[in-house]
């Protein structure tokens, strides 16, 4: 029979939106907590912009929650003394990448590099070097948090870097389903392996 001259599935497009529901995992040392990993969840929205045919250039926002519980310490004698509150981690991740596209028909995968910036938020302070309490000795803070002027921990957005890897199966023109993984590194301790890890699904539309 006679193969048709169109192909039944193209990624030629010019602007893409991706809706990205996310798993996440801190594997950095928090104060009075240990070094997790602490897990959980969000979501995510990238947006896609052909630069040439297979490259394109990325803008993205992401935001996971990750539950801690209440952590106590036990001294010789027996006495417990809090050392972190349970509630809740934040972590907001925002940046550019730069992304490379292979078609390869219906399934296509997408490689993307690029840097941004990680803001972490923490439960309230039981001790110093938490977040909203003094500083540490030699201005340490936790994860997320840097020295003020009035030698008090507060919120500061870290550098980071990042690779992914994805792939997308096309539905039609429009429409796009996938998964994907992307490690993320700070640049201030790049040397930490692993440090966080995202993997999600991705519903994506395409112009």
């Amino acid at each position: 029979r006679e193969r048709p001259r169109v192909r039944g599935f193209d990624d030629d497009h010019r602007v893409g939106l991706t809706l990205v529901p996310t798993y996440a995992a801190i594997h950095l040392p928090f104060i009075g907590r240990g070094g997790g990993p602490y897990r959980g969840g969000g979501l995510g929205l990238e947006l896609d912009v052909r630069i040439v045919r297979w490259l394109f250039a990325r803008a993205y926002v992401g935001h996971t929650l990750h539950p801690v519980p209440r952590v106590e310490s036990v001294d010789d004698d027996g006495n417990a003394s809090l050392t972190a509150r349970a509630g809740t981690l934040q972590a907001t991740d925002t940046g550019l990448s730069v992304v490379y596209a292979l078609d390869v028909g219906r399934f296509v995968p997408r490689v993307d590099v690029g840097a941004g910036l990680l803001f972490v938020r923490s439960p309230d302070a039981v001790q110093p070097g938490q977040w909203g309490a003094e500083c540490r000795e030699g201005n340490v803070c936790d994860l997320g948090l840097a020295c003020s002027a009035a030698n008090v921990c507060e919120a500061a957005p870290f550098v980071e870097v990042h690779a992914g890897l994805a792939l997308d199966v096309l539905l039609g023109r429009r429409w796009t389903v996938g998964v994907g993984v992307r490690y993320h590194a700070l640049l201030q301790a790049i040397s930490q392996f692993p440090m966080f890890i995202t993997g999600h699904v991705r519903l994506g539309l395409r112009f």
